[in-house]
């Protein structure tokens, strides 16, 4: 089981987690502009944490 910390460590692009997500790269900058989620930024990537994986996980279900 990975912990807090581990959970908050930024590692997947968006690509990765729209694949994860099953949702198109375009929706995942939208929730960012409506504040809804906040990836770190590395020079011009977007990176996210699982903790960040999982916030979009619940977002998706209670929007579906």
């Amino acid at each position: 089981m990975m912990d807090t910390k581990d959970k908050k460590q930024p590692v997947f692009m968006i690509s990765v987690v729209a694949k994860m997500l099953n949702v198109h790269p375009q929706t995942l900058r939208l929730y960012e502009r409506e504040g809804l989620i906040s990836p770190q930024r590395m020079k011009s990537s977007r990176l996210y944490s699982m903790e960040d994986v999982e916030r979009l996980a619940m977002i998706l279900r209670l929007t579906r």
